[in-house]
C-alpha cells in the first residue's frame, strides 16, 4: 500500500510539507460540520503520567493544528510540573483531533494515557502520511547501501537492541547541519526531509529497518519496516519489542544519555544485552572534534548518534590525502579546522 503522501508523486521532504499543510484546507472544509461539538470547552486536561508530557503533546498534536489560527507552541499549556491542558477550540484542529477531543475524552474532560495511545494509533500516522514501504519513504531509491558518495555509514552495537545496527544518513544532510551549526546555537540540527536509517542485523541476516524522517516543525516521524521493506508497527529484535512511534519518541525527546555514544571517544562497557560499541577506524576517535560538537550531550535535534562528529573526523583524516571535494573543504573551513 502506498502512502497518501506518495500518491501526490512528490519527494519525501516535500511530501511532509504537503501532507501537513493540507490540514488547513481540511479544517476549512469540515469546520462547520464539527462546530460546537466541544460543547463550549476552552481546555481539555491531560493526565497521562509520562515524562516529557509537553513534548509528547506537541509532537503528536502539532500535525493536526490549523497553523493559520495560532502559534503551534501555544496550544499546550503547563499548569504545574505534572499537570497540563490543551486548548480545545475546534477552530484550531483538523477533524480527527476535533473528534478525539469532543468524543473520546468523555465527560471527565481529561485525556488519559489509554485515550492518548488509541488516538496516536488510529489517527496520527494517517495525518503525517505513513509510507507503505521503505521504497516509498526513499522515493524508490534504495541505493544507500552501495552509494558511499552520497550516504554516510557507521556500524553500532547499542542499548536499544542486541542486533548490530548499520546507520545511514546522507552526507548532504550532515553537511547542512554543520553549515548551520553556529547559527543554531552550536547544535547539530538536520534539515527538513532528512532520513536516518538503521538496519538491524542478527547473525548476518537483516531483521528490520528503523527510520527517522525530519518534519517541517523540527520533530521527526519514526517508522519501522520488516526485512522486505514493508511497514510494521513495532520492532522485533531483542531485548524487547518497541512500539513505533510512541516508544521512539519517548527516548529521542528525553535527556538521558545512551551508550556507546556517551563514552565516545572512549569505549563503552558491555551491557546486559551485549556489546555497546561504535565500530570505526581508531583514528576517528578525535577528542577535539568530539568536544567541539558535544553532539550526544547537546541533543539539539533529538538524534542520539554522533554522525557529524564522525563525519568531520573522517574529513580531517582524509585531508592529508588531498581527496576532499569542495563541499567537504567548506565544512572544515566553517568549523575552523
Amino acid at each position: 500500500m502506498r502512502s497518501k503522501l506518495h500518491k501526490r508523486e512528490c519527494s519525501w521532504g516535500g511530501a511532509i510539507l504537503v501532507g501537513t499543510f493540507c490540514l488547513v484546507a481540511i479544517v476549512g472544509c469540515n469546520r462547520a460540520e464539527y462546530k460546537d461539538k466541544l460543547g463550549g470547552r476552552e481546555y481539555v486536561l491531560v493526565d497521562i503520567d509520562k515524562k516529557n508530557v509537553h513534548t509528547l503533546l506537541e509532537y503528536f498534536f502539532y500535525p493536526f493544528l490549523d497553523t493559520t489560527a495560532i502559534d503551534g507552541k501555544e496550544f499546550v499549556i503547563q499548569l504545574s510540573d505534572e499537570k497540563y491542558k490543551v486548548r480545545a477550540d475546534d477552530s484550531l484542529w483538523g477533524v480527527p483531533l476535533s473528534e478525539f477531543l469532543s468524543e473520546q475524552v468523555g465527560s471527565d474532560n481529561t485525556i488519559t494515557w489509554e485515550e492518548f495511545k488509541a488516538f496516536v494509533e488510529d489517527a496520527y500516522y494517517d495525518r503525517v502520511g505513513i509510507p507503505g514501504s521503505l521504497n516509498d519513504l526513499l522515493n524508490e531509491d534504495l541505493s544507500y547501501r552501495d552509494n558511499s558518495r552520497e550516504w554516510f555509514h557507521v556500524e553500532i552495537d547499542g542499548v536499544m537492541t542486541s542486533a548490530r545496527r548499520h546507520i545511514y544518513v546522507k552526507n548532504e544532510a550532515i553537511r547542512e547541519s554543520i553549515f548551520s551549526f553556529r547559527k543554531n546555537g552550536n547544535k547539530i540540527i538536520y534539515p527538513t526531509g532528512t532520513v536516518i536509517l538503521g538496519e538491524h542485523w542478527v547473525d548476518a541476516s537483516l531483521i528490520e529497518i528503523t527510520a527517522m524522517a525530519k518534519r517541517f516543525d523540527g520533530y521527526w516521524d519514526f517508522f519501522v519496516f520488516d526485512a522486505g521493506g514493508e511497514i510494521v508497527k513495532s520492532t522485533v529484535t531483542p531485548p524487547k519489542r518497541l512500539e513505533v512511534p510512541l516508544q521512539c519518541v519517548g527516548c529521542h525527546t528525553g535527556s538521558k544519555l545512551f551508550e556507546p555514544e556517551k563514552s565516545f571517544p572512549g569505549y563503552a562497557k558491555s551491557g546486559p544485552h551485549g556489546k555497546r560499541a561504535i565500530y570505526v577506524d581508531e583514528r576517528l576517535r578525535n577528542k577535539a572534534v568530539t568536544a567541539l560538537f558535544d553532539e550526544h550531550r547537546r541533543r539539539g535535534d533529538h538524534v542520539l548518534g554522533i554522525y557529524a562528529t564522525l563525519y568531520v573526523s573522517s574529513l580531517l583524516l582524509n585531508k592529508t590525502r588531498d581527496s576532499l571535494n569542495t563541499e567537504d573543504l567548506e565544512v572544515l573551513k566553517i568549523m575552523g579546522l
